[in-house]
C-alpha cells in the first residue's frame, strides 16, 4: 500500500475504510490520528514516547461572531493582540521556577485531560514518564477521544521493520496496513 511522510502527503492514497498506520506521536501525528480515526477501518498509532496532551479549547466562531468582527475590524485586531500577548506571556517564558503556579495549573490541566481516557491500561501507555514542560507539549481536543475509538490501537512495542504487508513489531506481530504515514518530524 501507500507509504509516505506526512510532509509529502499522498492525496491519492485511499483513506476511507483503509487500515492506516501512523508512526510518531508529535503534534502532526496527533492531528492525523484525530482526523482519520473515524475514517479508517483500523488505525494503528506506533508510539515510542508518550506525550503530554493538553486541551486546545478550539471553538468555531459562529456566524454572528464573524459578522461582528467584520463590522468592527479594530475589535478583531484587539483580540489578535490579546491572544498574542497571552501566548507570549504564558508560553514564551517557559517553565522556570518563577512560574510555579502557571506550571502547576498546566500540569493539573494535562492530568485531567489524560483522565478522560477510560481504559486504565491505555491511559498508562499514554502517560509520559517525564514531567510536563520537559518536552514540547501537544494541544488537541480530539486526540484522546480518537485513540479510544474501537477501531484505534496504540502500539507501544518497538518497530522491527516495515515489510510489504505492514509493520512488524519486535514482538513478532505483523500489523497489516493499507496506508503507512510517517509523522516523524
Amino acid at each position: 500500500g501507500a507509504a509516505f511522510h506526512s510532509a509529502r502527503w499522498d492525496h491519492r492514497a485511499p483513506l476511507d475504510g483503509s487500515r492506516i498506520g501512523v508512526v510518531g506521536t508529535g503534534s502532526t501525528a496527533v492531528q492525523i490520528v484525530s482526523a482519520l480515526a473515524d475514517r479508517a477501518s483500523k488505525l494503528s498509532l506506533f508510539q515510542r514516547t508518550a506525550q503530554w496532551v493538553l486541551p486546545a479549547f478550539d471553538a468555531d466562531y459562529g456566524e454572528s461572531s464573524k459578522a461582528i468582527l467584520r463590522r468592527f475590524p479594530s475589535l478583531a485586531r484587539l483580540l489578535h493582540h490579546g491572544y498574542a500577548a497571552y501566548f507570549d506571556g504564558v508560553l514564551g517564558g517557559g517553565f522556570g521556577t518563577e512560574r510555579r503556579l502557571f506550571f502547576a495549573a498546566f500540569e493539573t490541566l494535562a492530568e485531567r485531560h489524560l483522565a478522560t481516557v477510560r481504559d486504565p491500561e491505555l491511559r498508562r501507555k499514554l502517560t509520559p514518564d517525564y514531567r510536563l514542560g520537559c518536552k514540547r507539549f501537544i494541544l488537541s481536543d480530539r486526540f484522546y477521544e480518537a485513540i479510544q475509538e474501537p477501531r484505534s490501537e496504540l502500539v507501544t512495542e518497538g518497530i522491527e521493520r516495515v515489510e510489504a504487508g505492514g509493520v512488524r513489531t519486535r514482538d513478532g506481530r505483523l500489523h497489516e496496513l493499507d496506508v503507512l504515514v510517517l509523522a516523524t518530524g
